[in-house]
C-alpha cells in the first residue's frame, strides 16, 4: 500500500491488511496501517490517510491491555506505548534489545503533526523518535525552527479530535493522571538513571493487585524550550494531559523520576512524550 498514492477518488474505500509494513514505511497516506485489520480512506483527514477501523494497540506479552484505575470504582484503557514507538514490541520489557524504539517521539502543547513522522519539524514543534541505540541514531541535538518564543499555544487540544492520538483515543486530563498516580501501585526499573541520549532502561511502572505491570512509562526525557535539543533521557518522564494551565503559557503533565511522581506543570513550548487512552 505505501507505494502508492490515494486521492478522492479512493474516499470510502476498505482494505483489510493482512501484514503491515514496517516501521519504516508507515508514514505519509499509510501512516496508521500498523496492525492487521480493516481499514478506510479518508482525503480530508491529514492530507488523505488509510484509518483503521480500530486502532492499532500492540499487545504485551501477557496479552492484556493497558487498563489501570482512576479512581477507585473507574478504569481507562490506555494505549501501550507511546505515540511514535514500535507498537510490535512488550511495552514493558526495558531490557530488550530494542527498548530504544519504545521512547516514542516529542510534542509542544497544542501543536499536530503525524507522531509517527522520522522528520524533526522545528514548526509544529515535532521531534522524531530515535532511530536506534547509538548516540549517532538519538536524535539528540537542536532542532531548526524550533518554535521557543511565549505565546499562548491556543486551545485547539482542548477538542480530542485536535490532539496527537489515533481515531478514539486522547490525551488524559490532569485529573485522569492524578487518578492513575493514586490508585495503582508503582515501581521503577532497576536499571541506572543517568541522564543519557542512549538511556532506554529506565521506566516507570504501574501495578495491579497482583504485581502485574499494566502500564509502562519509559523515562524519555524533554525537547528543551530554547531550540529543542534533547535533554534528561534516562532520568526523567514527561508526558502530556489534554489540560492547559489558565496562564495559558504551561500544561499540566504526569512526572517522574527514579523515586517521585506527581502531577506538574511543563511550559507548552517544551517537547514531552504522548501517551493517549481509550475515548
Amino acid at each position: 500500500m505505501h507505494t502508492q498514492t490515494y486521492t478522492a477518488e479512493h474516499d470510502g474505500a476498505v482494505v483489510f491488511v493482512e501484514t503491515p509494513a514496517d516501521v519504516a514505511n508507515q508514514s505519509g497516506q499509510t501512516i496508521n496501517v500498523a496492525c492487521r485489520g480493516y481499514y478506510y480512506f479518508d482525503s480530508e483527514v491529514q492530507g488523505g490517510t488509510w484509518i483503521p477501523f480500530r486502532p492499532c494497540t500492540s499487545l504485551p506479552s501477557n496479552n492484556k491491555p493497558c487498563i489501570v484505575k482512576i479512581s477507585a470504582t473507574e478504569t481507562k484503557e490506555f494505549m501501550c506505548h507511546n505515540m511514535g514507538a514500535d507498537q510490535s514490541l512488550d511495552p514493558h520489557d526495558m531490557s530488550q534489545p530494542n527498548a530504544w524504539a519504545l521512547n516514542g517521539s516529542y510534542i509542544q502543547w497544542g501543536k499536530k503533526h503525524d507522531m509517527y513522522d522520522t522528520q524533526n519539524n522545528g514548526a509544529d514543534g515535532f521531534a522524531a523518535a530515535p532511530t536506534g541505540a547509538t548516540d549517532a541514531e538519538s536524535n539528540k541535538r537542536f532542532i531548526s525552527g524550533w518554535s521557543c518564543y511565549a505565546q499562548d499555544p491556543g486551545d485547539a487540544w482542548l477538542n480530542p479530535a485536535n490532539q496527537p492520538c489515533p481515531s478514539g483515543y486522547r490525551l488524559p486530563t490532569k485529573d485522569e493522571w492524578d487518578g492513575v498516580l493514586a490508585n495503582n501501585s508503582v515501581s521503577t526499573t532497576t536499571t541506572n538513571w543517568n541522564d543519557s541520549p542512549t538511556n532506554y532502561g529506565s521506566a516507570l511502572h504501574f501495578k495491579n493487585a497482583s504485581g502485574d505491570k499494566i502500564l509502562t512509562l519509559p523515562a524519555a526525557g524533554i525537547r528543551q524550550n530554547g531550540d529543542g535539543t534533547l535533554g534528561y533521557r534516562g532520568s526523567v518522564g514527561h508526558y502530556w494531559s489534554g489540560t492547559k494551565h489558565s496562564n495559558n503559557l504551561n500544561a499540566y503533565c504526569l512526572y517522574f523520576n527514579s523515586s517521585n511522581q506527581n502531577r506538574t506543570l511543563s511550559y507548552c513550548k517544551i517537547g514531552l512524550s504522548v501517551r493517549c487512552l481509550k475515548d
